[in-house]
C-alpha cells in the first residue's frame, strides 16, 4: 500500500494489523456486504495481457509490472468519481499514517512520541477479507463491482501468469486514497512483511485524468539491488507489485491525486514469494558477482541491506512526507542509527559491494509499461503480406481490421487493409510524449505534421535545432519508416510486392535494394543549448528510451548558431541532409543559419522553419525568401517556398518549407497514375 501506520524508524511503514478503524455507526449501514450493483461498469483488468512468460519475467527480475489503459476508460472515470464524491462528503478520513519519533531501550515506539501524517485521506472499505464500511456499496457501486467480480477475476489472472503467486481469489484489502497539499506523499515503506500478514500483490489503479509532469505523485519503487523505477501516477495505469518485499514510497505532489489501492492474499499454508527473486538476465554479469548479489536478494538479508544502499533517499522521504520540524528531526536521529547499525553488521567486503557497486542499473526492457490495447490490434507482418490480389501493403502499422472490396474489374471481393493508423496514433506513444509539450512552443499541430512528412518523404538524415515535443514524433517516424521499409523488402524480394492482374510492379526496384539495410537507418541530428525558459529538451532522452528509438537518436547540447559557423562538415557530408526542422527562435539570425546550412542539404530535400508568417522580424526574411527563390544567380537558388498559418493563434502559427531545387527533378516512373 501507498502508506503504513505507527512505524518505526527501523522497519519504517511496515504493516502494523489491527488498526481501529472508525465505525460508520451513523450511517446507513442496512445493505449488505454482498450487495452488488444492478448496472455493471464495462471493466477491463481481467483483459490485461499477462502471459506467463512476460509476468514472471516481470516480477521475479525486478518485483513488479505496470499496465496502462488497464480497466478502460469508462470504468476509471466512474471509479474517480465516487472517490472524490465520497472525498467530498467527508467519508474519506485523515490517514493514520505515524513516524516514530522516539524509542525505549529494547526498541519499542514510546507511547505518545509519533508524528500524525497530513495531507492523505483514506477510506479502508476492506480489511483482510472483512468488509468494513458496507455503506460504501451502496454510493460506490462500482467498489462494490470490483470486490464482488472484478477484483477476483483480476487474482485469478495474475495467478494465471505467474502461477507461483498462487493466490485467493477474493479481495483481502480495498483503500481509497485522495492527496493534496503539503505532505500528501508517503515516505520509503513496505506495505508487510510475511510475519505480519499473508497478503501477496499490492494492485493500485491510478486516477488522475489531468495529471501531466511536473505535478508529481510518483510511485518510486526501489527493487533492491536494482535502480529505482518512477511510476507517473497516470490515469488508468495499474502497478502491481509485491506487497512484502517491494520498498517504496510516494513523491510530493503539487495536485490532487486519487488512487484505489487493493491486496490479494497468498493461499494459506503457501510460502511467500520473495520479489524480485532473481538477477535480471539482461545485466550479463559475471558469474562470481552474480553469485554474491543473489545472496544479497534473500529476505533477511534484502532489508537491512536496502538501509544501507537508500539511507538518503530514506531520509528525504521522511522530510518530504512529514515536513521540517523538531519531531522529524528526532526521527531522521532514529534512523541515522539504525543505519549505523546496518553498516555495522555488514562485512567490510560486502560493505564495499553495496556502497561501490549497488545500484544495478534496470534494464530498459523492464520499464516499459505494457500497454494494453483495447482498440484493434495492429497486423503482424506476415498476415499482412498475405494482401497482394488487390493492394499488396508492406506497412506493418496498418489496422488488422479488414474489409472487402472489389477490384476494377468487378472480380470477386478480396480482404484489404482497413487502413494505417501507424505509432502515432498509439495511446501509448500519445502518453509518452505528453510530458514534453509546452503550450507556449505551439507545436501541437506541427509535431504530427512532422511525422507525416516523414513518413511520406522517407528521409535518411534529419536535423532538428530545437528539441522538444516535436523530436519523439519525427523519431517515432523514422523508426516506423525503418520498420515498414523492411517488410516491404521482404515482399519485394518475395515477388509479392504487384499491383492488378498484370503483376505490375508496385516498389521501385533499385530503392528497395537499400531498403531495411544500414545505408537506409534514419537518424535524428538534435541540435538545443537548453537555453529557452519553456524548454522540454532535457525529455528528449527519456521519451526516446521509452520509444526504444534511441538508436535513431544523436542529440548535441550545444548553440545551433555557434555550431552552424565553427564546425562546417567534411566533404563527404556536403549535401547529406534529407530534411532540416528549424525551430530556435532567433528570427534575426535565421537567414545567416539557412545560408551556412543550405550547402548541406541534398537537392530535393525539405527545410521548415517554424512561426515565420504573423511577426514582422521574420516575415521581412520570409519576403526576402521569395524573392530569391526563382534567381538562378542566387547561392541558394532556385527553391520552391509554401507557407501555412494556424488561423486561431496569434503567434507560433504558421511554418515556411523550402525545397531546394538545384539539379533536382523528380522521376517519371509510369504513363498513368
Amino acid at each position: 500500500m501507498e502508506h503504513g501506520a505507527n512505524t518505526s524508524a527501523l522497519e519504517l511503514a511496515d504493516v502494523i494489523e489491527g488498526w481501529d478503524f472508525p465505525r460508520e455507526c451513523d450511517r446507513d449501514s442496512s445493505s449488505s456486504a454482498s450487495a452488488t450493483t444492478d448496472t455493471m461498469v464495462p471493466c477491463g483488468l481481467s483483459s490485461i495481457p499477462v502471459s506467463h512468460n512476460s509476468l514472471t519475467d516481470s516480477l521475479e527480475s525486478c518485483g513488479f509490472v505496470v499496465f496502462d489503459n488497464a480497466a478502460g476508460s469508462q470504468y476509471a472515470n466512474a471509479l474517480r468519481k465516487e472517490i472524490l464524491d465520497l472525498f467530498r462528503d467527508g467519508s474519506l478520513q485523515p490517514s493514520l499514517n505515524k513516524l516514530a519519533t522516539a524509542r525505549d531501550a529494547s526498541g519499542v515506539v514510546s507511547s505518545g512520541h509519533e508524528l500524525q501524517k497530513s495531507g492523505v485521506w483514506e477510506l479502508d472499505v476492506v480489511v483482510n477479507g472483512e468488509v468494513r464500511a458496507p455503506w460504501v456499496f451502496k454510493k460506490a457501486p462500482c467498489v462494490s463491482q470490483f470486490f464482488h467480480r472484478d477484483g477476483p477475476q483480476l487474482a485469478r489472472l495474475l495467478t494465471r501468469g505467474h502461477p507461483q503467486l498462487k493466490l485467493l481469489d477474493t479481495v483481502d484489502t480495498i483503500k481509497l486514497q485522495y492527496n493534496e497539499g503539503i505532505g500528501g506523499c508517503f515516505p520509503m515503506h513496505y506495505d508487510t512483511s510475511s510475519a505480519h500478514s499473508q497478503r501477496e500483490i499490492t494492485a493500485i489503479i491510478y486516477l488522475n485524468p489531468e495529471w501531466k509532469a511536473g505535478d508529481g505523485g510518483e510511485l518510486r519503487l526501489f527493487p533492491f539491488p536494482l535502480d529505482v523505477m518512477d511510476v507517473a501516477p497516470m490515469h488508468d495505469r495499474l502497478a502491481v507489485f509485491n506487497s512484502t518485499e517491494m520498498l517504496h514510497r510516494v513523491m510530493p505532489a503539487t495536485a490532487p491525486r486519487l488512487c484505489f489501492s487493493v491486496w490479494f492474499s497468498r493461499e494459506p499454508d503457501v510460502a511467500p514469494m520473495c520479489l524480485p527473486s532473481r538477477l535480471p538476465q539482461q545485466l550479463h554479469l559475471p558469474a562470481e558477482q552474480a553469485s554474491m548479489l543473489q545472496f544479497l536478494l534473500q529476505p533477511q538479508n534484502r532489508r537491512l541491506l536496502s538501509k544501507v544502499l537508500y539511507g538518503e533517499d530514506y531520509a528525504q522521504s521522511f522530510k518530504d512526507a512529514f515536513g521540517l520540524r523538531p519531531e522529524v528531526d528526532a526521527a531522521l536521529g532514529l534512523h541515522a542509527a539504525d543505519v549505523r547499525k546496518a553498516n555495522n553488521a555488514l562485512s567490510p567486503e560486502l560493505r564495499d559491494l553495496v556502497q561501490q557497486s549497488l545500484p544495478l542499473p534496470l534494464p530498459r526492457e523492464l520499464q516499459r509499461v505494457v500497454e494494453v490495447d483495447r482498440a484493434a490490434a495492429l497486423a503482424p507482418v506476415d498476415e499482412v503480406a498475405t494482401i497482394v490480389s488487390h493492394e499488396a501493403r508492406a506497412d506493418v502499422l496498418c489496422n488488422a481490421a479488414e474489409s472487402t472490396d472489389h477490384d476494377a474489374s468487378g472480380g470477386n471481393a478480396v480482404p484489404i487493409v482497413g487502413g494505417t493508423t501507424g505509432a502515432l496514433f498509439n495511446p501509448a506513444f500519445l502518453r509518452i510524449v505528453q510530458p514534453l509539450y509546452d503550450m507556449h512552443m505551439g507545436v501541437e499541430n506541427m509535431a504530427p505534421l512532422l511525422y507525416s512528412l516523414i513518413r511520406f518523404t522517407k528521409p535518411i538524415r534529419v536535423l532538428e535545432v530545437g528539441a522538444g515535443y516535436t523530436s519523439p514524433f519525427m523519431l517515432q517516424a523514422l523508426k516506423d519508416n525503418y520498420t515498414e521499409m523492411s517488410a516491404y523488402k521482404e515482399q519485394h524480394l518475395a515477388g509479392k510486392c504487384t499491383v492488378g492482374e498484370h503483376n505490375m510492379p508496385w516498389c521501385v526496384d533499385e530503392y528497395m535494394r537499400k531498403a531495411g539495410t544500414e545505408e537506409h537507418f534514419g537518424v535524428l541530428h538534435c541540435i538545443d543549448n537548453l537555453a529557452h525558459e519553456h524548454t522540454t529538451a532535457h525529455l528528449v532522452i527519456e521519451a526516446a528510451q521509452a520509444l526504444d528509438a534511441l538508436d535513431h537518436l544523436d542529440l548535441y547540447i550545444k548553440d545551433a548558431w555557434e555550431y552552424a559557423k565553427t564546425c562546417p562538415l567534411p566533404e563527404a557530408d556536403q549535401e547529406s541532409l534529407d530534411m532540416v526542422w528549424l525551430d530556435f527562435g532567433q528570427g534575426d539570425k535565421l537567414g545567416l543559419f539557412i545560408d551556412q546550412i543550405w550547402p548541406r542539404i541534398r537537392p530535393g530535400a525539405l527545410v521548415l522553419c517554424h512561426s515565420t508568417l504573423t511577426n514582422s522580424l521574420t516575415r521581412d526574411w520570409l519576403e526576402t525568401m521569395r524573392a530569391r527563390a526563382n534567381d538562378v544567380t542566387d547561392v541558394l537558388g532556385p527553391f520552391a517556398t509554401l507557407s501555412m498559418r494556424e488561423p486561431h493563434k496569434v503567434f507560433q502559427n504558421s511554418f515556411s518549407i523550402f525545397q531546394k531545387r538545384r539539379d533536382f527533378a523528380e522521376p517519371v516512373l509510369t504513363k498513368y497514375p
